[in-house]
């Protein structure tokens, strides 16, 4: 029963399945399975290393200074680090954040990337949540911020949000490629 995946590559998952198919796919593939499609690890999380979650959140900072200086510069002067809010939304692929339907969304996109750059998407989505807000980040202290980022708004449309993950993705993809950081105007 069902459409067989191979008819449904170039499309969307979810439009092509639907969400409870989708469901039924990830869990039946195991959690674990998409855990490892995102982290590319193997039998040990290197937290500490430029590849654990450490790094990953330090690529997420960089890409939040490259993509929004100001935002970047209020979360920092509070002391405010992905580490206290991301943590949770890297580790647990953002499936707290949101109801179900938008995290399959979020977890098709994330698993029609290459699987190289899945995490990167993933850090790109965990940013454009972060500027998604950034009003409300720019005119809270430190303790209101805390709190809503770690309690991210339920009524945000994930399709703004990819949208916003999709072109910062394609504002820092030379940036990776060069190994360089710089301010990106075009952002």
């Amino acid at each position: 029963p069902g459409i067989p995946i191979r008819m449904c590559l170039g499309a969307s998952l979810v439009r092509c399945l639907g969400t409870l198919d989708l469901f039924i796919l990830v869990y039946r593939s195991g959690v674990s399975s998409l855990l490892e499609s995102v982290w590319d690890v193997d039998d040990s999380v290197q937290d500490d290393t430029e590849q654990g979650i450490h790094g990953a959140l330090e690529r997420m900072r960089e890409y939040l200074r490259v993509a929004d200086l100001e935002v970047w510069q209020h979360l920092e002067k509070q002391g405010l680090t992905p580490t206290l809010y991301a943590l949770r939304w890297v580790t647990l692929i953002l499936c707290q954040e949101f109801g179900l339907p938008d995290v399959l969304r979020i977890w098709d996109s994330i698993l029609s990337k290459q699987m190289q750059v899945r995490l990167r998407f993933l850090l790109h989505l965990c940013c454009a949540m972060v500027i998604n807000i950034r009003d409300e980040i720019l005119r809270q202290d430190f303790a209101e911020n805390l709190t809503r980022l770690q309690r991210y708004p339920r009524d945000i449309d994930v399709e703004d949000i990819i949208y916003s993950a999709e072109r910062l993705q394609e504002v820092t993809q030379p940036l990776w490629k060069k190994g360089k950081t710089a301010a990106v105007a075009a952002w």
